[in-house]
């Protein structure tokens, strides 16, 4: 598994996966071996969560904001795209885009960050 191959780079005291995982745990059942809360798991162990779950404090499986519309079909929406940060970002502000902003131009919504750090001078900031 590519998570398990990358443990080091991803164990950083800054890492992060972002992007569209194409998963929601509500289809874990139908991916059975490999699911998304296996993900999730593996993702936890290295030190990894979710931004928009810690910051709305919403569980997995059941965000009530939506990141992606099929075929840009309002009808047909999930969340499928994350932000997993490690324990020394925190998440200031968090921001899924309006569908009516963005569905002309994408059938996913931006998933919008503000990060701070406790390590702030790290990245040369004061």
């Amino acid at each position: 598994m590519l998570l398990q191959s990358n443990q080091e780079f991803l164990n950083h005291r800054y890492g992060m996966v972002v992007g569209d995982l194409n998963s929601n745990s509500q289809w874990d059942k139908q991916h059975r071996g490999c699911c998304h809360s296996d993900v999730v798991h593996e993702l936890s162990k290295l030190g990894l969560e979710s931004a928009y779950h810690r910051y709305f404090g919403e569980a997995q499986g059941e965000e009530t904001t939506p990141t992606f519309f099929l075929q840009r079909n309002r009808a047909k929406s999930f969340h499928i795209d994350y932000a997993f940060l490690g324990k020394h970002w925190s998440a200031k502000r968090c921001e899924v885009g309006s569908v009516d902003s963005w569905i002309s131009l994408s059938d996913h919504m931006p998933l919008s960050l503000h990060l701070s750090t406790e390590d702030a001078e790290d990245f040369g900031v004061a």
